[in-house]
């Protein structure tokens, strides 16, 4: 009977270190851990992104980048484990534009554009459920 013996080769990382140095298969590991705060608490990087997300002003996805080590992709999945444990995650967008009187102008009976004076409200949202008001006073 033949003997069949299958070596297996050393897996490779999707994001390998670019120090140089290789490891061994047979070499044991020591992972580091992240040293312990003044409370006794270790510091991970899903309590950073908590952190992180409870600034009064937020957090952009190009900071969670960049304070986790992580993928965009990963960072993203890091905030839908958030709000599956039950954290309310938001996302806001600030839209700015501008108005000018022509944009309020109308045809009157004497067939010329008029803007009348009063108060006028412009709304923006994703949806009628979501929409944010602006007054405009015109003189």
């Amino acid at each position: 009977m033949t003997e069949i013996t299958r070596t297996r080769r050393q897996r490779r990382m999707a994001r390998e270190e670019n120090s140089g140095t290789t490891v061994a298969p047979e070499t044991e590991v020591v992972l580091a851990v992240a040293a312990p705060t003044a409370t006794g608490a270790t510091t991970t990087k899903a309590a950073r992104v908590l952190a992180l997300l409870k600034r009064p002003e937020g957090v952009t996805l190009d900071q969670l980048v960049e304070a986790t080590g992580w993928l965009p992709h990963s960072a993203r999945a890091a905030l839908t484990r958030l709000r599956k444990k039950g954290h309310v995650v938001t996302s806001a967008k600030a839209v700015h534009f501008d108005l000018e009187p022509d944009s309020l102008a109308f045809w009157d009976a004497d067939t010329n554009w008029t803007v009348e004076p009063g108060t006028f409200t412009v709304s923006a949202g994703a949806s009628s459920a979501s929409l944010k008001n602006a007054t405009l006073h015109v003189v």
